[in-house]
């Protein structure tokens, strides 16, 4: 189960993992520089289409779990926001990843672990059961699901610094969500995440009545009604977790 360290060699190593473990730290910019956070949902997408492709177990995320990093692109970088750790942790579950482990935790301060590292590392804990809980995606209905966004990606792992930059423009999924069931409770969770720089709208529907007539956005802790379709609004590169607390009736 080694750590496929390029997207470009999940389908060359295929006969090495029966669980794929990706891994991607872009750089944290500033407001003038468009950031890349992009490249952990392109990274996703393509670990998810390999592990479909080649029948594997499923495929697990390493996002970055650092802030003192003084080599290469980090060097001098400004350290992740609480929000923009959320999305790099978060998004890779809402293309399908059944696990996620922090990449270089031990070179994180103090401060950067108690604020805003466990933070999120608790987050997932707490909404592990409903993660590893069934599957409703069918039971859902996603306005953008066709929708994707096109980026510059690079064409393969650059090693050193002096190599040439060399890009091919790919798309990537603009939202991307999944709905799982607790099963001690019956409670559904959808968590949302905008795969974009810029600010998105979507709207969600179910493809049979349900019981819930509200959910709770568990991260602002604001409740919103649930009619025929309720909206979402969501920041650039933002991630969303309703919680459906009476969804019993709620089925593929």
């Amino acid at each position: 189960m080694p750590v496929q360290a390029w997207w470009t060699t999940y389908d060359q190593s295929d006969k090495l993992y029966d669980v794929l473990i990706a891994n991607e730290y872009p750089v944290a910019g500033d407001q003038n520089q468009k950031q890349t956070y992009y490249t952990v949902a392109y990274d996703a997408q393509l670990a998810a289409a390999a592990t479909r492709k080649y029948h594997k177990r499923c495929f697990i995320y390493c996002p970055p779990g650092f802030n003192v990093l003084a080599s290469g692109a980090w060097k001098d970088a400004r350290e992740y926001t609480r929000e923009e750790l959320r999305y790099l942790w978060f998004m890779p579950i809402s293309s399908g990843a059944m696990g996620i482990m922090g990449w270089r935790q031990r070179r994180a301060t103090p401060e950067f672990s108690e604020n805003i590292l466990f933070p999120v590392m608790n987050e997932i804990k707490a909404l592990t059961p409903w993660f590893l809980g069934e599957q409703l995606d069918r039971a859902v209905r996603c306005s953008r699901d066709g929708d994707v966004t096109e980026y510059k990606v690079r064409k393969r792992s650059r090693m050193t610094d002096d190599e040439d930059d060399e890009f091919y423009i790919r798309p990537v999924k603009t939202i991307t969500w999944i709905a799982r069931r607790n099963p001690a409770d019956g409670s559904v969770l959808l968590l949302v995440c905008n795969n974009s720089y810029q600010p998105e709208q979507v709207f969600f529907t179910f493809s049979e009545p349900i019981d819930a007539t509200y959910a709770l956005e568990l991260f602002s802790n604001q409740t919103i009604g649930l009619g025929g379709r309720f909206k979402v609004e969501l920041k650039p590169y933002d991630v969303k977790a309703f919680m459906l607390p009476d969804a019993g009736r709620m089925r593929n």
